[in-house]
């Protein structure tokens, strides 16, 4: 699981780091308080965690406001929360910090299960996990299987693609035209038999992403009892 810190505070970023790495398998990927420095990092991995020091909040609210469920802000003292109830004290012991993480993790390790499984179902049909389009697909599945105002069957290019467009700072047409050439590469070079099998055809003929983001969806949301 990928952890972003924003913090000034290097001393204490190394007694967390310190704290949480003994206890928990979580990866560092950036610590910063630098704003374009962690948009870019936004982009670049797919964060479970973000953990804030509190006078950074107004700084990065914009891109805290996407992410308000996995994150932990960070007091200097015992002063009142006003971003969410997920937080920590500098003057927290380290059990008392490894509670309340425990907690945040417990409420997101179903998320991070559901991340796990539909980049399987990717990579079991081909998708190359270094194409834009195969990034922009799995974030779209993960919408349709997280969000219950979503389904498989709305108009992906007004609904789904706009809320993806804007996190990666991309025109809605580029996120599409790029998941069709993900997936036009992807049957290119997936056996057929494989195909057919999974997307239950009888006569083959060429699928188009939406026939392959339904056919994930079902197959997880039946794996993981979502209703959809």
């Amino acid at each position: 699981m990928n952890v972003l810190i924003i913090e000034k505070d290097m001393k204490y970023c190394n007694k967390l780091i310190k704290v949480i790495g003994n206890n928990f398998d979580l990866k560092f990927c950036m610590i910063s308080s630098h704003y374009e420095e962690i948009e870019n990092g936004l982009k670049e991995f797919d964060f479970n965690l973000i953990i804030i020091e509190y006078e950074l909040i107004d700084e990065f609210k914009s891109i805290l406001e996407k992410y308000s469920n996995i994150v932990m802000v960070i007091y200097s003292d015992k002063g009142k929360n006003e971003f969410n109830n997920l937080y920590i004290n500098k003057t927290d012991s380290p059990e008392e910090v490894l509670s309340k993480l425990m907690s945040l993790l417990n409420n997101n390790i179903i998320n991070y299960s559901l991340k796990l499984e539909i980049k399987n179902e990717l990579k079991y049909l081909g998708y190359n996990p270094k194409y834009c389009g195969t990034k922009y697909l799995f974030e779209t599945i993960y919408i349709l299987l997280n969000n219950e105002q979503y389904n498989y069957n709305d108009n992906l290019e007004k609904d789904i693609y706009p809320i993806i467009a804007k996190r990666y700072g991309k025109s809605v047409n580029t996120i599409k035209c790029n998941i069709i050439n993900a997936t036009d590469m992807m049957v290119c070079e997936c056996e057929e038999n494989k195909l057919l099998e999974y997307l239950g055809y009888y006569d083959f003929s060429k699928p188009g992403p939406k026939k392959i983001i339904e056919s994930i969806v079902l197959r997880l949301s039946k794996e993981n009892k979502i209703s959809i």
